[in-house]
């Protein structure tokens, strides 16, 4: 048997056992809904998921990105490299940079239609930074996102700002609740507890006592 016989023999015993792959043919722009061989159907399966893949400030800013790059970077970032766009992005995360107030509300605009639009909050709180700016909207953009997705960094990012806004009482209940329900990432967060102390001691010392005490934690 030549090899080109073992192939079409293997093709045509998985088109047998309805194990062949056809590839479907997308008629549309992605989104919840799209066009697949003719029909309009659900599309749960795609990777878009907070519904970016057509808002208009992306396609606006591909654009200008293709009107400078032109299509494709050309190879794999550590053949050929990369965009300064991706540098530039990298630089301001790796130096703690995160979104501003106006930012922030662009992002929770794109939300609207996402299949995926319950998690994006989640996303969010990410760039919340640990600041006195617009103090207000981030602790109750952090509450809203506790309530659904009480997760340790969500937690206790929540005692700073609480403890930012001067709300001590609830800052100390819910370091009290952290170290009950999460030690180990509360341990974890103590540098980071120190730090703020260090510089704001007024609104974190009695915190960072408090979650030293109960992590058993003696001074450093």
């Amino acid at each position: 048997m030549t090899t080109w016989d073992f192939l079409t023999t293997e093709l045509t015993t998985l088109e047998r056992e309805g194990l062949l792959i056809h590839p479907r043919t997308v008629e549309s722009a992605q989104g919840a809904w799209i066009t697949v061989d003719g029909k309009r159907v659900l599309n749960l399966c795609a990777n878009n998921y907070l519904g970016l893949a057509t808002h208009p400030a992306v396609r606006a800013a591909a654009r200008q990105a293709i009107e400078r790059y032109g299509c494709g970077a050309g190879a794999s970032r550590l053949i050929s490299g990369h965009l300064d766009l991706h540098a530039a992005v990298e630089t301001k995360l790796a130096r703690g940079g995160t979104p501003g107030s106006g930012d922030l509300d662009e992002l929770m605009k794109l939300r609207e239609g996402s299949l995926f639009g319950p998690y994006f909050e989640r996303i969010a709180s990410e760039a919340i930074a640990i600041d006195e700016e617009d103090l207000g909207d981030k602790v109750a953009l952090n509450t809203q996102v506790m309530r659904a997705y009480p997760m340790p960094s969500v937690v206790l990012r929540q005692v700073a700002l609480l403890a930012l806004s001067g709300r001590d009482a609830d800052a100390v209940r819910t370091l009290r609740a952290a170290t009950t329900v999460y030690p180990k990432w509360t341990r974890e967060w103590l540098p980071t507890l120190e730090k703020l102390a260090a510089d704001r001691p007024a609104r974190f010392s009695g915190l960072l006592d408090l979650a030293r005490a109960r992590l058993g934690d003696g001074q450093r």
